[in-house]
Protein backbone atom coordinates (compact mmCIF):
# COMPACT_ATOMS: atom_id res chain seq x y z
CA UNK A 1 0.00 0.00 0.00
CA UNK A 2 1.56 3.27 -1.15
CA UNK A 3 0.45 6.71 0.06
CA UNK A 4 2.20 9.83 -1.26
CA UNK A 5 1.43 13.48 -1.85
CA UNK A 6 -1.84 13.20 0.06
CA UNK A 7 -3.33 10.27 -1.84
CA UNK A 8 -3.08 6.56 -2.41
CA UNK A 9 -0.67 5.46 -5.11
CA UNK A 10 -2.10 2.37 -6.83
CA UNK A 11 0.46 -0.32 -7.61
CA UNK A 12 -0.83 -0.45 -11.19
CA UNK A 13 0.15 3.19 -11.62
CA UNK A 14 3.52 2.59 -9.94
CA UNK A 15 4.23 -0.21 -12.42
CA UNK A 16 3.49 2.17 -15.29
CA UNK A 17 5.58 4.94 -13.74
CA UNK A 18 8.49 2.54 -13.26
CA UNK A 19 8.97 1.81 -16.96
CA UNK A 20 11.16 4.85 -17.76
CA UNK A 21 12.92 4.44 -14.42
CA UNK A 22 13.84 0.87 -15.26
CA UNK A 23 15.28 2.00 -18.59
CA UNK A 24 17.44 4.53 -16.74
CA UNK A 25 18.58 2.24 -13.93
CA UNK A 26 19.37 -0.60 -16.31
CA UNK A 27 21.42 1.74 -18.47
CA UNK A 28 23.37 2.99 -15.45
CA UNK A 29 23.95 -0.51 -14.12
CA UNK A 30 25.23 -1.69 -17.50
CA UNK A 31 27.59 1.27 -17.73
CA UNK A 32 28.88 0.92 -14.17
CA UNK A 33 29.24 -2.85 -14.21
CA UNK A 34 29.24 -4.93 -11.05
CA UNK A 35 30.86 -4.72 -8.61
CA UNK A 36 32.32 -1.27 -8.09
CA UNK A 37 35.18 -1.43 -5.58
CA UNK A 38 38.37 0.37 -4.66
CA UNK A 39 40.17 -2.03 -7.00
CA UNK A 40 37.70 -2.54 -9.85
CA UNK A 41 35.63 0.33 -11.25
CA UNK A 42 34.58 1.91 -14.51
CA UNK A 43 34.37 5.62 -15.30
CA UNK A 44 30.59 5.35 -15.08
CA UNK A 45 30.85 3.55 -11.75
CA UNK A 46 33.05 6.33 -10.37
CA UNK A 47 30.61 9.01 -11.55
CA UNK A 48 27.58 7.21 -10.13
CA UNK A 49 29.39 6.61 -6.84
CA UNK A 50 29.89 10.37 -6.58
CA UNK A 51 26.13 10.89 -7.11
CA UNK A 52 23.71 10.53 -4.20
CA UNK A 53 20.53 8.49 -4.27
CA UNK A 54 18.64 11.77 -3.96
CA UNK A 55 20.30 13.26 -7.04
CA UNK A 56 19.84 10.03 -8.99
CA UNK A 57 16.09 10.20 -8.33
CA UNK A 58 16.04 13.87 -9.30
CA UNK A 59 17.82 13.21 -12.59
CA UNK A 60 16.42 9.80 -13.58
CA UNK A 61 12.81 9.67 -12.35
CA UNK A 62 10.33 11.77 -14.36
CA UNK A 63 9.30 14.59 -12.04
CA UNK A 64 12.00 13.71 -9.50
CA UNK A 65 10.83 14.19 -5.93
CA UNK A 66 7.68 15.99 -7.06
CA UNK A 67 6.44 12.62 -8.39
CA UNK A 68 4.97 9.81 -6.37
CA UNK A 69 7.48 7.36 -7.84
CA UNK A 70 10.32 9.63 -6.78
CA UNK A 71 8.93 9.91 -3.26
CA UNK A 72 8.40 6.16 -3.04
CA UNK A 73 11.96 5.33 -4.09
CA UNK A 74 13.38 7.93 -1.70
CA UNK A 75 11.54 6.51 1.31
CA UNK A 76 12.24 2.91 0.31
CA UNK A 77 16.00 3.35 -0.01
CA UNK A 78 16.12 5.49 3.10
CA UNK A 79 14.76 2.64 5.21
CA UNK A 80 16.64 -0.03 3.25
CA UNK A 81 20.03 1.43 4.16
CA UNK A 82 19.08 3.44 7.21
CA UNK A 83 19.95 6.98 6.21
CA UNK A 84 18.69 9.87 4.14
CA UNK A 85 19.09 9.61 0.37
CA UNK A 86 21.42 12.61 0.20
CA UNK A 87 24.06 10.67 2.18
CA UNK A 88 24.00 7.47 0.13
CA UNK A 89 25.88 6.54 -3.01
CA UNK A 90 23.45 6.10 -5.91
CA UNK A 91 25.01 2.67 -6.48
CA UNK A 92 23.13 1.49 -3.37
CA UNK A 93 19.89 1.96 -5.30
CA UNK A 94 21.20 0.95 -8.73
CA UNK A 95 22.58 -2.40 -7.60
CA UNK A 96 19.22 -3.43 -6.14
CA UNK A 97 16.65 -1.76 -8.37
CA UNK A 98 18.30 -2.78 -11.65
CA UNK A 99 18.23 -6.50 -10.83
CA UNK A 100 14.55 -7.21 -11.36
CA UNK A 101 13.63 -10.95 -11.34
CA UNK A 102 11.58 -10.26 -14.46
CA UNK A 103 13.26 -7.47 -16.46
CA UNK A 104 11.06 -4.39 -16.53
CA UNK A 105 8.84 -5.54 -13.67
CA UNK A 106 8.65 -3.45 -10.52
CA UNK A 107 9.91 -4.90 -7.27
CA UNK A 108 11.12 -2.09 -5.08
CA UNK A 109 14.31 -3.89 -4.02
CA UNK A 110 14.78 -5.90 -7.18
CA UNK A 111 15.70 -9.54 -6.64
CA UNK A 112 16.27 -9.04 -2.89
CA UNK A 113 13.97 -11.51 -1.13
CA UNK A 114 13.20 -10.41 2.42
CA UNK A 115 10.07 -12.45 3.11
CA UNK A 116 11.43 -14.91 5.63
CA UNK A 117 12.35 -15.06 9.27
CA UNK A 118 13.27 -18.01 11.49
CA UNK A 119 10.40 -19.70 13.34
CA UNK A 120 10.75 -18.76 17.00
CA UNK A 121 12.96 -15.75 16.28
CA UNK A 122 16.22 -15.10 14.46
CA UNK A 123 18.12 -15.29 17.75
CA UNK A 124 17.70 -19.06 17.57
CA UNK A 125 20.49 -19.15 14.98
CA UNK A 126 23.34 -17.72 17.09
CA UNK A 127 22.08 -19.69 20.09
CA UNK A 128 22.25 -22.90 18.05
CA UNK A 129 25.77 -22.05 16.90
CA UNK A 130 26.81 -21.36 20.50
CA UNK A 131 25.37 -24.68 21.65
CA UNK A 132 27.40 -26.54 19.01
CA UNK A 133 30.72 -25.12 20.26
CA UNK A 134 32.89 -26.81 22.91
CA UNK A 135 32.18 -25.74 26.51
CA UNK A 136 33.73 -22.43 27.62
CA UNK A 137 34.37 -21.34 24.01
CA UNK A 138 32.35 -18.17 24.53
CA UNK A 139 33.27 -15.67 27.22
CA UNK A 140 30.20 -13.68 28.19
CA UNK A 141 30.32 -10.15 29.62
CA UNK A 142 33.81 -9.72 28.18
CA UNK A 143 34.21 -6.80 25.77
CA UNK A 144 37.18 -5.94 23.57
CA UNK A 145 38.76 -2.58 24.39
CA UNK A 146 42.07 -2.60 22.48
CA UNK A 147 44.16 -4.54 19.95
CA UNK A 148 47.91 -4.27 19.43
CA UNK A 149 50.22 -6.17 17.09
CA UNK A 150 53.34 -7.64 18.65
CA UNK A 151 56.79 -7.81 17.05
CA UNK A 152 56.38 -11.53 16.28
CA UNK A 153 53.10 -10.94 14.42
CA UNK A 154 50.84 -12.10 17.24
CA UNK A 155 48.20 -9.84 18.76
CA UNK A 156 47.62 -8.60 22.27
CA UNK A 157 43.94 -8.04 23.00
CA UNK A 158 42.62 -6.11 25.97
CA UNK A 159 39.17 -6.72 27.43
CA UNK A 160 36.89 -5.42 30.12
CA UNK A 161 35.27 -8.11 32.27
CA UNK A 162 33.30 -8.46 35.51
CA UNK A 163 36.56 -9.22 37.33
CA UNK A 164 38.42 -6.26 35.84
CA UNK A 165 40.68 -5.64 32.80
CA UNK A 166 42.09 -8.67 30.97
CA UNK A 167 44.95 -8.96 28.51
CA UNK A 168 45.53 -12.00 26.30
CA UNK A 169 47.83 -12.86 23.39
CA UNK A 170 46.67 -14.69 20.25
CA UNK A 171 48.46 -15.98 17.16
CA UNK A 172 45.53 -15.01 14.96
CA UNK A 173 42.51 -12.77 15.39
CA UNK A 174 39.17 -12.53 13.58
CA UNK A 175 37.49 -9.19 14.21
CA UNK A 176 33.78 -9.68 13.56
CA UNK A 177 32.52 -6.62 15.42
CA UNK A 178 30.97 -3.78 13.39
CA UNK A 179 33.28 -0.98 12.30
CA UNK A 180 30.87 1.37 14.09
CA UNK A 181 32.10 -0.23 17.33
CA UNK A 182 35.69 -0.92 16.28
CA UNK A 183 36.22 2.77 15.55
CA UNK A 184 35.53 3.53 19.23
CA UNK A 185 38.24 1.12 20.48
CA UNK A 186 42.00 1.54 20.74
CA UNK A 187 43.60 0.06 17.60
CA UNK A 188 46.44 2.60 17.25
CA UNK A 189 49.06 -0.13 17.68
CA UNK A 190 47.31 -2.74 15.53
CA UNK A 191 49.40 -1.82 12.47
CA UNK A 192 46.34 -1.28 10.27
CA UNK A 193 47.14 0.49 7.00
CA UNK A 194 45.64 3.78 5.86
CA UNK A 195 42.82 2.37 3.73
CA UNK A 196 41.73 0.01 6.51
CA UNK A 197 41.66 2.87 9.02
CA UNK A 198 39.65 4.95 6.56
CA UNK A 199 37.13 2.13 6.14
CA UNK A 200 36.87 1.63 9.90
CA UNK A 201 36.38 5.31 10.67
CA UNK A 202 34.18 6.34 7.73
CA UNK A 203 31.95 3.41 6.67
CA UNK A 204 28.30 4.41 6.95
CA UNK A 205 25.96 2.79 9.45
CA UNK A 206 22.18 2.97 9.36
CA UNK A 207 19.98 4.48 12.04
CA UNK A 208 17.13 2.01 11.50
CA UNK A 209 14.71 1.37 14.35
CA UNK A 210 11.90 -1.14 14.78
CA UNK A 211 8.72 -0.08 16.53
CA UNK A 212 6.24 -2.96 16.83
CA UNK A 213 2.60 -2.51 17.79
CA UNK A 214 0.04 -5.22 18.43
CA UNK A 215 -3.58 -4.84 17.30
CA UNK A 216 -6.73 -6.72 18.27
CA UNK A 217 -7.22 -7.61 14.61
CA UNK A 218 -5.28 -7.38 11.37
CA UNK A 219 -7.17 -4.30 10.39
CA UNK A 220 -5.11 -3.76 7.25
CA UNK A 221 -6.60 -7.00 5.88
CA UNK A 222 -10.17 -5.73 6.37
CA UNK A 223 -12.04 -6.05 3.04
CA UNK A 224 -14.26 -3.17 4.14
CA UNK A 225 -11.36 -0.82 4.90
CA UNK A 226 -11.64 2.72 3.46
CA UNK A 227 -8.45 2.16 1.40
CA UNK A 228 -9.77 -0.91 -0.44
CA UNK A 229 -11.59 1.09 -3.11
CA UNK A 230 -8.33 2.84 -4.03
CA UNK A 231 -5.63 0.17 -3.64
CA UNK A 232 -7.35 -3.06 -2.63
CA UNK A 233 -6.97 -5.16 0.52
CA UNK A 234 -3.60 -4.51 2.14
CA UNK A 235 -1.16 -7.13 3.41
CA UNK A 236 0.21 -4.61 5.91
CA UNK A 237 3.24 -3.65 3.85
CA UNK A 238 3.15 0.08 3.24
CA UNK A 239 5.27 3.10 2.31
CA UNK A 240 4.19 6.67 2.91
CA UNK A 241 5.45 10.24 3.13
CA UNK A 242 3.56 10.93 6.38
CA UNK A 243 6.79 10.42 8.41
CA UNK A 244 6.42 6.82 9.63
CA UNK A 245 8.07 5.62 6.38
CA UNK A 246 7.43 1.84 6.17
CA UNK A 247 5.41 -0.98 7.73
CA UNK A 248 4.89 -4.68 7.32
CA UNK A 249 2.81 -7.36 9.06
CA UNK A 250 5.25 -9.53 10.99
CA UNK A 251 2.39 -11.95 11.83
CA UNK A 252 1.41 -12.47 8.20
CA UNK A 253 0.71 -16.14 7.55
CA UNK A 254 0.46 -16.96 11.25
CA UNK A 255 -2.70 -18.27 12.92
CA UNK A 256 -4.75 -16.06 15.23
CA UNK A 257 -6.78 -12.87 15.20
CA UNK A 258 -4.31 -10.36 16.63
CA UNK A 259 -1.58 -8.90 14.49
CA UNK A 260 1.72 -7.07 14.87
CA UNK A 261 2.62 -4.23 12.56
CA UNK A 262 6.26 -3.15 12.37
CA UNK A 263 7.10 0.50 11.82
CA UNK A 264 10.57 0.36 10.25
CA UNK A 265 12.30 3.70 10.13
CA UNK A 266 15.57 4.94 8.65
CA UNK A 267 17.24 8.34 8.63
CA UNK A 268 15.84 11.83 9.00
CA UNK A 269 13.10 10.94 11.52
CA UNK A 270 13.03 11.39 15.31
CA UNK A 271 13.93 7.75 16.04
CA UNK A 272 17.15 8.21 14.04
CA UNK A 273 18.47 10.46 16.80
CA UNK A 274 17.07 8.50 19.76
CA UNK A 275 19.30 8.54 22.85
CA UNK A 276 19.70 5.92 25.57
CA UNK A 277 18.03 2.54 25.88
CA UNK A 278 14.34 2.42 24.93
CA UNK A 279 11.79 1.82 27.67
CA UNK A 280 8.18 0.67 27.55
CA UNK A 281 7.16 4.30 28.01
CA UNK A 282 9.26 5.26 24.97
CA UNK A 283 7.61 2.53 22.90
CA UNK A 284 4.13 3.70 23.90
CA UNK A 285 4.96 7.34 23.20
CA UNK A 286 6.44 6.64 19.77
CA UNK A 287 3.55 4.26 19.14
CA UNK A 288 1.03 7.06 19.59
CA UNK A 289 2.97 9.28 17.19
CA UNK A 290 3.23 6.44 14.68
CA UNK A 291 -0.52 5.87 14.71
CA UNK A 292 -1.19 9.53 13.95
CA UNK A 293 1.09 9.22 10.93
CA UNK A 294 -0.50 5.92 9.91
CA UNK A 295 -4.13 7.06 10.17
CA UNK A 296 -4.16 8.72 6.70
CA UNK A 297 -3.19 5.35 5.19
CA UNK A 298 -5.36 3.05 7.32
CA UNK A 299 -8.13 5.30 8.74
CA UNK A 300 -9.53 3.90 11.98
CA UNK A 301 -6.54 1.73 12.88
CA UNK A 302 -5.82 3.53 16.16
CA UNK A 303 -8.98 2.09 17.74
CA UNK A 304 -7.61 -1.43 17.25
CA UNK A 305 -4.28 -0.93 19.04
CA UNK A 306 -4.20 -2.84 22.34
CA UNK A 307 -1.46 -0.59 23.76
CA UNK A 308 1.23 -3.22 23.52
CA UNK A 309 4.45 -2.06 21.86
CA UNK A 310 8.18 -2.73 21.71
CA UNK A 311 10.99 -0.53 20.43
CA UNK A 312 14.46 -1.57 19.23
CA UNK A 313 17.12 1.03 18.46
CA UNK A 314 20.40 -0.62 17.31
CA UNK A 315 21.99 2.82 17.11
CA UNK A 316 22.02 3.05 20.91
CA UNK A 317 23.17 -0.53 21.51
CA UNK A 318 26.84 -0.20 22.58
CA UNK A 319 27.71 -3.44 20.77
CA UNK A 320 26.12 -2.30 17.49
CA UNK A 321 26.03 1.52 17.29
CA UNK A 322 23.95 1.24 14.13
CA UNK A 323 21.68 -1.19 12.35
CA UNK A 324 24.03 -2.33 9.57
CA UNK A 325 26.51 -0.84 7.16
CA UNK A 326 26.01 1.08 3.93
CA UNK A 327 28.26 2.98 1.53
CA UNK A 328 28.08 6.75 1.57
CA UNK A 329 28.63 8.91 -1.51
CA UNK A 330 32.07 8.10 -2.94
CA UNK A 331 32.80 5.13 -0.69
CA UNK A 332 32.50 2.36 -3.27
CA UNK A 333 35.60 3.61 -5.05
CA UNK A 334 37.28 4.89 -1.89
CA UNK A 335 37.42 1.58 0.01
CA UNK A 336 34.56 -0.80 -0.81
CA UNK A 337 35.93 -4.34 -0.87
CA UNK A 338 38.79 -3.51 1.50
CA UNK A 339 36.68 -3.95 4.64
CA UNK A 340 37.49 -7.68 4.49
CA UNK A 341 41.21 -7.27 3.73
CA UNK A 342 43.58 -8.98 6.16
CA UNK A 343 46.05 -6.89 8.09
CA UNK A 344 48.87 -6.42 7.46
CA UNK A 345 47.73 -6.67 3.84
CA UNK A 346 47.69 -9.06 2.06
CA UNK A 347 48.68 -12.05 4.22
CA UNK A 348 48.51 -10.81 7.81
CA UNK A 349 47.01 -12.72 10.69
CA UNK A 350 44.32 -10.24 11.66
CA UNK A 351 41.19 -11.23 9.75
CA UNK A 352 37.85 -9.45 9.40
CA UNK A 353 34.28 -10.76 9.19
CA UNK A 354 30.71 -9.49 9.45
CA UNK A 355 28.01 -8.21 7.12
CA UNK A 356 30.06 -5.04 6.59
CA UNK A 357 32.69 -7.12 4.79
CA UNK A 358 30.25 -8.53 2.23
CA UNK A 359 29.96 -7.16 -1.29
CA UNK A 360 26.81 -9.07 -2.24
CA UNK A 361 25.00 -9.33 1.11
CA UNK A 362 25.90 -6.17 2.99
CA UNK A 363 23.39 -5.64 5.80
CA UNK A 364 22.01 -9.17 5.75
CA UNK A 365 22.46 -12.19 8.00
CA UNK A 366 23.70 -13.98 4.90
CA UNK A 367 26.53 -11.46 4.70
CA UNK A 368 27.56 -12.18 8.26
CA UNK A 369 27.48 -15.94 7.67
CA UNK A 370 29.32 -15.91 4.35
CA UNK A 371 32.03 -13.54 5.57
CA UNK A 372 32.60 -15.63 8.69
CA UNK A 373 33.12 -18.65 6.45
CA UNK A 374 35.46 -16.65 4.22
CA UNK A 375 37.62 -15.53 7.16
CA UNK A 376 37.81 -19.09 8.46
CA UNK A 377 38.75 -20.22 4.95
CA UNK A 378 41.66 -17.79 4.90
CA UNK A 379 43.11 -19.39 8.00
CA UNK A 380 42.54 -22.93 6.74
CA UNK A 381 44.16 -22.06 3.42
CA UNK A 382 47.26 -20.84 5.27
CA UNK A 383 47.41 -24.03 7.33
CA UNK A 384 47.19 -26.18 4.21
CA UNK A 385 50.34 -24.59 2.80
CA UNK A 386 52.22 -24.81 6.08
CA UNK A 387 51.65 -21.30 7.43
CA UNK A 388 50.96 -22.13 11.05
CA UNK A 389 49.91 -20.70 13.39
Amino acid sequence: TYYFLGQYYPRSQAITDFKPVYTAVHKDMSAAGYPTTYKIHTDAGVALDQMSVYDWIESRVPGGHTSRMGQLLDVAYNIEYGNVSTAQSSLNLIYLLAFQPVPGNFRIFGASDERYHILGGNERLPKAIATSLPPSSIKLNTALTAIAMNADGSYNLSFSSPTGPLSMTFDRVILALPFSVLRTLNYRKANFDGMKVTAITELGYGANAKLQLQFDMRYWNDPAGPWVASVGISNGASYADTRYQNTWDVTRGQAGETGILVDYTGGGVPLASFKGQPTTADALSYGQTFLKELEPVFPGITAHWNRRATLDTPLTNPFLLGSYSYWKVGQYVKFSGYEKARQPFPNGKCHFAGEHCSQDFQGYMEGGASEGARAAGEILADYKVGIFP
